[in-house]
């Protein structure tokens, strides 16, 4: 795009503003369901976050899920876990902690007719939890362990624009990780990188030119 001299460059019309769950919406939880683990079964720390990390990729892209992971972690650590299917709800009961300025937040651009949509990397165990436990008030919700791709990959981008119905230039994803925001930008949507709740605000503002009244 030419810009004559003297113009001023202005983004375009935001219409759409698409929120990460952990770390933005929610405290992250990795680090403490790791912690109740290891204290429940008395496992190693190191241990257990290996073998988390090697099963990360199956669990976000829901090849594998709540159950198959604990499974997993009875063969690999000869343990046996009882009530398989009540262990994630009491572990997320204890970790799960959302940020209510930032659901006031979302109140807030609702009501000023922003189309809103949550788009995150996540696992089985936790999306049953969310869907029971928490307000989940968005237009559109993308979840990397329904659709089988995670952020940073284009697609799972484009399926929240296609959900959404916008172009990706009236869209603003808000995450916490550079690379995130960055996949994002590479399909052309404006990006935020979230590090604290004013800077948020601030960027906010600054994006769709309005004032936000949320503390």
């Amino acid at each position: 795009m030419y810009i004559k001299k003297g113009e001023v460059f202005k983004l375009p019309k935001i219409k759409a503003v698409v929120f990460d769950l952990g770390g933005v919406l929610v405290d992250h939880t990795v680090s403490g369901v790791l912690s109740i683990f290891t204290e429940m079964f008395s496992l190693n720390k190191a241990e257990l976050v290996k073998f988390f990390k090697e099963k990360e990729d199956y669990q976000m892209r829901g090849i594998i899920n709540d159950i198959d992971i604990l499974e997993a972690a009875e063969t690999h650590f000869g343990i046996t876990i009882d009530s398989k299917r009540h262990i994630w709800p009491m572990i997320y009961d204890q970790v799960f902690r959302m940020r209510l300025n930032m659901f006031k937040l979302l109140e807030e651009l609702m009501a000023q007719d922003y189309s809103l949509g949550l788009l995150s990397n996540i696992d089985v165990a936790a999306v049953k939890y969310l869907r029971h436990n928490m307000p989940l008030a968005f237009d559109e919700l993308v979840f990397s362990c329904d659709v089988g791709s995670v952020k940073p990959e284009r697609q799972i981008y484009e399926m929240m624009l296609c959900k959404l119905q916008v172009f990706p230039e009236h869209a603003v994803m808000i995450d916490d990780r550079i690379e995130n925001i960055e996949g994002a930008e590479a399909i052309g949507m404006q990006g935020i990188l979230y590090t604290d709740f004013v800077q948020l605000k601030n960027d906010l503002e600054n994006h769709l030119e309005i004032t936000l009244s949320s503390e």
